[in-house]
This record gives C-alpha cells, sequence and structure tokens, in this order.
C-alpha cells in the first residue's frame, strides 16, 4: 500500500521508505541537495554496475537519493516505450471511451476537446517528464511529492497523493479487466444478434481476465521486458487492422456533420456547457503515460530514458488516437444510432456496419492477489449496475489528475521559492520550466472539475451514482487528512 514517505534531515537519504506508519520521522528540513556535482563525474552510460544491470549514472542517481538498488533494470528505451505503449492502449481505448463525448457535443466536440486535451496533457507530461529526470525512482507520484512539496505539507501532501495513486491505478485495472471480459460478450453479440447480455456473464469473463493479469503478472514478470515489443507491434498491426475497413466499407457521413455539427443529446440547457461536459472522453484517452516513472528502477539510465518514452509514447498515442477518431466520426452518419447499439459501444456498430456481419453468415504476489480480489469484487457489482461500476471506475481518472496537480504543483513551488535546491535533469525544460508547469497545473485543475459533472440531465436515477466519483476522492482526502491529524494526539499521549 501507498502511503506518505518520511522525511529527510541533512546527510539522510532522499527518500526516507514508503510505507504505513511513517508519522515518526522528522519533516526534512530541506529536500533534494545536488550531492553529486556534474554528470562529468559520472562514468559511461553502457557501463554495467554489478547483477542489477544498472549504468553507474543510475547507481549515482540512488546513491544521491538514499535508496540501494533491489530490482533489476531489465528494460531499455525500446521495451520501457512499448511498455508505456501497452498499457496505454490509448487509440483501443479510445474505441469505447468517446461515448460521453458523442453525447454531449457531438462529433465536432468530440474531436476538438481530444486536442485541447492535447496541449493540456502535453504540459503535464512535459512536467512530470522532468521531475522524473531529477528523481529517477520507482513507485508512484508521491515520491515525486514528498520531495518536491513545502515542508509544512511534505508528510501530509505525500500520503494523500500515495492513497489517491493507490485508488487511480485500482481502479484503471479494474475498468480494464472488465472491459476485456465486456469485450467477449460484445463478439458473441456481433456473431449472434439473438443473444442478449447478461451482466453476471460479463462479470465472470472479467474473472478470467483478473486470472490472465495475475498469472503474467507474477509467474511471467521475468519475460515481461520481452513480450512487451511484440505486443506493441500487434497493437499498431491491428490499429490499420480497424481503420482500413472501416474507411472502405463503413458508410459515410459529411464532412460538414463531422467538422461543424455541434450536437446536445444529453439535455444540457446551453449548447456551450455540454461541449465542456463532454470533455470526459478527451481527458480519459490520454491519461497513464506516467507509468514508466512508476517503472524507473526497473529502467537502466532510467534518468533520461524514462522522461524520453513518456514524451515519445504520448506522441504516437496522439497520432495514432486522432486519426481513428477522425475516421470513426466520418463513419457515424446516425451518431444515436451507434449510441443506441446493444453493446453501448459505437465503435462496434461502425463495424457492425464495415463488415456487414448478419446472423446466418456469422510480481509483488500479495500486492498482485490483493488487486486482483480487489478488482474481482468491484466487477460483482456489474451485476447489479452497470453504471455503478462506472462510477467507481471514473476513479482512475479523477484520482490521476489530483496526484498531478499535487506534484506539479509542489515542483512550481519549488521552483518560485527555493530554485537552487532543485538537482540538475538529464531532461530539462530550462527556461520553460515554469510557463509548461503553469500550464500543466491550470489544465489539471480544469479538467479535474469536468471529470464530475454526469453525461446527461435530469441527473436522476442511474445518473446520480456518477456523481459519487466526487465525493469519494473528497472523502479519501479528508480521511487520510484526520488519520494524519491523530499523529500529534497519540504523541501527546504517549
Amino acid at each position: 500500500m501507498a502511503a506518505g514517505t518520511g522525511g529527510r534531515d541533512h546527510g539522510a537519504p532522499m527518500f526516507r521508505g514508503a510505507a504505513v506508519g511513517l508519522e515518526d520521522y522528522p519533516p526534512k528540513p530541506t529536500s533534494l541537495i545536488a550531492e553529486e556535482t556534474s554528470q562529468d563525474r559520472i562514468g559511461a552510460e553502457d557501463e554495467i554496475d554489478g547483477p542489477s544491470k544498472s549504468s553507474l549514472k543510475d547507481a549515482s542517481d540512488m546513491r544521491r537519493m538514499g535508496k540501494q538498488q533491489l530490482l533489476v533494470r531489465r528494460f531499455r528505451q525500446i521495451t520501457i516505450a512499448a511498455f508505456i505503449g501497452t498499457t496505454t492502449s490509448a487509440w483501443e481505448y479510445a474505441l469505447f471511451l468517446m461515448s460521453p463525448g458523442l453525447i454531449d457535443g457531438g462529433m465536432v466536440g468530440l474531436l476538438y476537446n481530444v486536442l485541447w486535451s492535447f496541449f493540456g496533457f502535453g504540459a503535464i507530461y512535459l512536467s512530470l517528464a522532468e521531475m522524473a529526470s531529477m528523481a529517477p525512482i520507482g513507485g508512484s507520484i508521491y515520491h515525486l511529492v514528498s520531495e518536491f512539496a513545502p515542508e509544512k505539507v511534505q508528510k501530509g501532501s505525500s500520503y494523500i497523493t500515495g492513497w489517491t495513486s493507490t485508488i487511480a491505478w485500482q481502479a484503471g485495472f479494474a475498468q480494464g479487466v472488465l472491459l476485456a471480459g465486456t469485450l467477449m460478450q460484445t463478439i458473441i453479440q456481433v456473431m449472434d444478434e439473438i443473444y442478449s447480455f447478461a451482466n453476471w456473464q460479463g462479470t465472470v469473463l472479467t474473472f478470467a481476465a483478473i486470472l490472465i493479469s495475475y498469472l503474467m503478472g507474477v509467474y511471467g514478470e521475468r519475460a515481461l521486458s520481452y513480450w512487451q515489443v511484440p505486443m506493441f507491434a500487434i497493437g499498431t498491426i491491428a490499429y490499420f487492422a480497424f481503420i482500413v475497413p472501416v474507411w472502405v466499407n463503413a458508410p459515410k457521413a459529411s464532412h460538414k456533420a463531422v467538422w461543424t455539427g455541434v450536437s446536445n443529446t444529453g439535455g444540457w440547457p446551453d449548447m456551450t456547457l455540454a461541449v465542456l461536459v463532454g470533455q470526459l472522453s478527451g481527458i480519459s484517452m490520454q491519461t497513464g503515460v506516467d507509468t514508466a516513472a512508476h517503472m524507473a528502477e526497473e529502467v537502466r539510465d532510467a534518468a533520461i530514458v524514462v522522461p524520453r518514452a513518456m514524451i515519445t509514447i504520448f506522441l504516437v498515442d496522439v497520432a495514432l488516437m486522432f486519426p481513428l477518431l477522425v475516421t470513426v466520426c466520418y463513419h457515424l452518419p446516425d451518431v444515436q444510432a451507434a449510441l443506441d447499439d446493444p453493446t453501448d459501444y459505437p465503435a462496434t456498430w461502425i463495424m457492425r456496419q464495415a463488415i456487414k456481419v448478419d446472423a446466418q453468415r456469422s510480481i509483488p504476489v500479495s500486492a498482485n492477489i490483493f488487486s486482483c480480489a480487489l478488482s474481482a469484487i468491484l466487477a460483482l457489482i456489474y451485476i447489479g449496475s452497470p453504471v455503478a461500476f462506472y462510477a467507481v471506475t471514473s476513479l482512475n481518472t479523477v484520482s490521476l489528475l489530483q496526484c498531478y496537480v499535487f506534484a506539479i504543483g509542489c515542483v512550481l513551488w519549488r521552483r518560485l521559492t527555493r530554485p537552487e535546491t532543485l538537482p540538475p535533469a538529464r531532461f530539462s525544460l530550462g527556461r520553460w520550466g515554469m510557463p509548461v508547469n503553469v500550464a500543466a497545473m491550470l489544465y489539471s485543475v480544469w479538467s479535474f472539475f469536468w471529470c464530475f459533472w454526469p453525461q446527461a440531465q435530469p441527473v436522476n436515477g442511474v445518473r446520480v451514482q456518477l456523481g459519487w466519483s466526487a465525493v469519494r476522492p473528497s472523502t479519501h482526502c479528508v480521511g487520510t487528512i484526520l488519520f494524519q491529524g491523530q499523529t500529534p494526539l497519540r504523541r501527546a499521549g504517549d
């Protein structure tokens, strides 16, 4: 479990653990002092330091941060980039996350929101990439918050961010395996139109996806860095396998409908408000690229490889995703019919038209166990209410955005107040650091706000359940603050 990190005394490790119960550590008076001088004092990048397969620069960074190298650095530039690409699966997810944008804003709203989000997330990921270069340590964003935050709030803010990031990634995992399970149902429904969806069947198929994920995560760990590249290549080939049949066979919409036809089927009183609410699609499609920073201790020469991989895959994801969405929009002559598809996925409606199918021709084991078990429990919610399940998994996006706000806000504070304490970064934004950080903060807060809005009006019945995604992060933050606040009381009673 993630929690707040302890502080750093003079001469103590930069990162001082990340486990529950570190309240006894004193807050750090200073942070991120460059204990090593220039890179010229570090050996060549291609030299290997011991069985961990670290470069000498990796070893130097770990010493500077006071961390012991416990993991083997199996990932290189290509393999970590493929890992991020496979993990984010941006264009694949885009096919199944477009509904909010089509409901609130229509095709033109969806496309322009994706472009707008690209610039916002560009600032976010540039900021996180530079931070990952300054502190190339594995784990979550709470490490970065701990190191860059003001001393008075360092422990509490890192603790909150630790739990928020845990919730975000657990929700993302639960969402991913449920999507895998329900897609199996979708395939059956496309091939046999008399088949009717049963939610309990989707849950059982989700359990199968969880089992596969567990087996690969625990027993396939050594091969992880090797099969990422072929999996990413297969995903890229599948991209063209989707695009080409759609352009050749699916019915087409007009240029005017795609680029000027704004729609508001969510019942909002104002078209502008509808388009803003529809941002959820563009935002959700572009989260998760910071995955690379979490793997830093398993990447050789992490201080430069991780930032490069983050930015490269972000650009690749958008380069694949936006043409895909343009393709989808050009082959949606009837948006409402696609939204009303029995599978709930407009992309399925498009493929049904394109292929013309008819009925007659038709690593830490304990953490893995816990995460898989929790996802299985969450999948049970789908039996009672699919909307309730998606309300739970909506935590993925809002929790990640909250982490981005905390982390980038802390490094921005340090740029403004103590720039001399920032260590040199091999991936540096230079003079653009502050404006990029400010842009990233503003966009993160903006996106965080709009992610809580329901898709349609009136807000009643099952739609009320979606609103609880706003309550959960707030409750979580208040709870963690209260938990941290018990520390002085416990000390007073000792």
